[in-house]
């Protein structure tokens, strides 16, 4: 009769069978769950086939929450939790799988609970391995500085525990009784056999493993970054660049320098960014664009299991722009981080952009116009230094007319949408028009459209201040000149050996008329006026007009619609026009009772007042406008009413009422 197999036995070779198993498939996540509530429940199992089972934990896939939250619940001096040597062995294992973890921001949820076990001396070397490798200025509290001094001053001076102190001092300086961090701060690998077996079973299961996933090298701490590498003149040798302790060594050794994988640690690291800043900026780009994509996608992974997004990312990037002055977006209107084409932009970048962003305040709607406003300002330098003979080429400029025409929309929807538009939100849509000058000016010469028509009248009449009208007028006067000198007319073709991009008839229409319109209102006395070539009445329906008309007129005293938005009568201009007017009346019998019109001036000097005439009344209000730091009616009157500033350039000549407009 057959014996029956001793239950050791038994248990011995199914764990022989498990760990044979798992050295050469992996454990998947629910095998490693069953495990790993094997070894925590006190069944008996003895301890060397628990080391066995220990040694053979290797995951076929990243390690989720619920396995995080297992092993650290199971750490403890109570009663109920493993083996001491049982606990040891599954801190090491979380040591050595920090890279696998599907949300690496877990065990900073978890820092109070893991900090709070450095008083169990059997778990305090690895667990000061973890923490080192955890920790950021976030989690350094007074509290916990404390604590650490006190292990500090104990009578045995544990190395790891040191360590730990260095990576507080080297994160917040001055906390801790010591001198000075000692950089690098280096924590030797667990197990380096264990990682170089786990690689093995992931590429012969054709699992993608990140480089920076699994290493079995040692962690460095308080170092520019643990895949920077320094070649040295010896085959298969290296040293980690983490040995530099300041930018003088960077320097001394910058030739010999080369970084192999960029971090989210090194985009915030200040000896990185000294680094990266002294590297070519073609490898910069592509080896941050590189960095971004691998952390993005995680925490897109993240997001999508309902976590929230690492905070520690986003001040990672904020510094890392903030010390380079760079941007982490698109460094020109023709490339992007993901290669993505011009066409491809708008729809695969800025558009899921704006859906994450926006929501039913205007204050969202601002917030998106000035991050446009930023992208058109960080893509302009990039377009003047191109060289003279590679201008633009037709893909910048179908991307960034592609944007202006959706920013004027963007601009237009936030002017509607508001109840009543503050001086901030008006300051931004005018602040990111003005951002577009430089690209229509003719060193580049890009043929973007001008502001719409109801976005010029609509920032004209709903926000009537001194600075938004003056901003306006000085806008148009720009978009005119750049306009001018970019015509056929007066172009050199001889100093100028590319194409200029001539604008577009219906640009060059829409221009003329906010100009005819926006004179008409404030430098003519002529508001809402049809009969002008190019003069659209600010688009109100006539019969608006006619019924604004007769109100006004039946006002006490009676008020002509036409003169209401003149430098007399305008809201945000008649106090500083009067005061002009008063400085010439100084000492005059008669004066003048306000406000100025052309028919009161001449009332005024048949009754013995001052003898000035209309032009040149209006002339001294600009001129006073200008002395006072308000030049945008001025320049204005200069683009456009050449006969009204006194003939001067083009317009020798001109009348004073003559509007000039840009010519085809």
């Amino acid at each position: 009769m057959e014996s029956k197999m001793p239950k050791a036995s038994a248990v011995k070779l199914d764990v022989d069978t498990i760990c044979r198993y798992a050295n050469h498939k992996g454990l998947s996540s629910s095998a490693l769950t069953a495990l790993l509530q094997v070894l925590i429940t006190p069944i008996g199992l003895e301890q060397s086939s628990q080391n066995a089972l220990l040694k053979s934990l290797y995951p076929s896939s990243r390690v989720p929450n619920s396995i995080v939250h297992i092993i650290v619940y199971s750490l403890g001096t109570e009663k109920q939790k493993p083996s001491s040597i049982t606990q040891q062995g599954l801190l090491r294992w979380l040591v050595m799988v920090l890279g696998l973890l599907q949300n690496p921001a877990i065990l900073s949820r978890l820092y109070s609970v893991l900090f709070n076990l450095l008083d169990v001396l059997y778990l305090r070397a690895h667990l000061c391995h973890l923490l080192a490798k955890i920790t950021r200025k976030k989690h350094i509290k007074p509290f916990r500085t404390e604590m650490l001094q006190q292990l500090g001053d104990g009578i045995t001076k544990e190395a790891n525990l040191i360590k730990l102190m260095n990576v507080f001092e080297y994160l917040a300086p001055g906390n801790l009784e010591l001198r000075k961090a000692k950089l690098p701060i280096i924590f030797s690998h667990p197990d380096p056999q264990w990682a170089d077996t786990l690689r093995t079973i992931w590429l012969r299961n054709a699992v993608f493993l990140p480089p920076e996933a699994l290493s079995s090298e040692n962690t460095k701490v308080g170092c520019p970054s643990e895949d920077m590498r320094r070649g040295s003149g010896e085959a298969g040798r290296s040293d980690e660049v983490s040995n530099l302790e300041d930018v003088d060594n960077i320097v001394k050794d910058l030739e010999k320098l080369q970084i192999l994988h960029l971090t989210q640690h090194d985009l915030g690291d200040r000896l990185s960014q000294q680094y990266i800043m002294l590297r070519p900026q073609e490898l910069n780009n592509k080896q941050v664009d590189e960095c971004l994509n691998l952390l993005f996608a995680r925490q897109k992974d993240r997001i999508e299991e309902g976590e929230y997004l690492e905070q520690d990312l986003l001040q990672c990037l904020l510094a890392y722009t903030r010390y380079t002055k760079g941007s982490l977006f698109p460094s020109s209107p023709s490339t992007s981080a993901n290669t993505q084409t011009p066409l491809d932009l708008h729809p695969n970048i800025l558009a899921p952009l704006e859906t994450a962003l926006i929501d039913s305040t205007t204050n969202s709607l601002v917030t998106v116009l000035t991050f446009y406003t930023h992208l058109l300002t960080h893509w302009t330098p990039h377009l003047l230094f191109l060289p003279l003979n590679h201008p633009p080429s037709p893909e910048h400029t179908s991307t960034l007319t592609s944007l202006v025409e959706h920013t004027s929309l963007l601009a237009l929807t936030i002017l509607v949408h508001a109840p009543s538009p503050t001086q901030t939100t008006v300051s931004t849509i005018l602040s990111h028009f003005e951002s577009q000058i430089p690209l229509i000016q003719p060193l580049l010469s890009l043929p973007l459209p001008p502001p719409q028509s109801r976005l010029v009248y609509a920032l004209l009449f709903t926000s009537p201040s001194l600075s938004t009208t003056s901003r306006v007028s000085a806008l148009l006067a720009g978009f005119k000149q750049a306009y001018e000198q970019c015509s056929p007319a007066t172009t050199d073709q001889a100093t100028m050996p590319p194409p200029v991009p001539y604008r577009a008839p219906a640009d060059i229409h829409t221009l003329n008329g906010e100009l005819m319109d926006t004179c008409n209102l404030l430098l003519r006395s002529r508001a809402f006026n049809t009969s002008d070539a190019h003069a659209a009445g600010c688009s109100l329906n006539p019969a608006l007009v006619a019924a604004l008309g007769q109100y006004t007129a039946s006002l006490s005293p009676s008020l002509d619609l036409a003169h209401l938005f003149s430098l007399s009568h305008h809201l945000g201009l008649a106090g500083l026009s009067i005061a002009a007017f008063r400085e010439l009346e100084d000492g005059a019998d008669i004066k003048h009772a306000g406000p100025v019109t052309q028919r009161s001036l001449a009332l005024l000097a048949r009754e013995g007042g001052i003898k000035l005439g209309w032009r040149d009344y209006r002339v001294h209000v600009l001129k006073r406008l200008d002395e006072v730091g308000v030049c945008g009616m001025v320049d204005l009157g200069r683009a456009t009413m050449k006969g009204l500033m006194g003939g001067e350039g083009k317009g020798a000549g001109a009348r004073e009422s003559d509007v000039s407009k840009v010519t085809q």
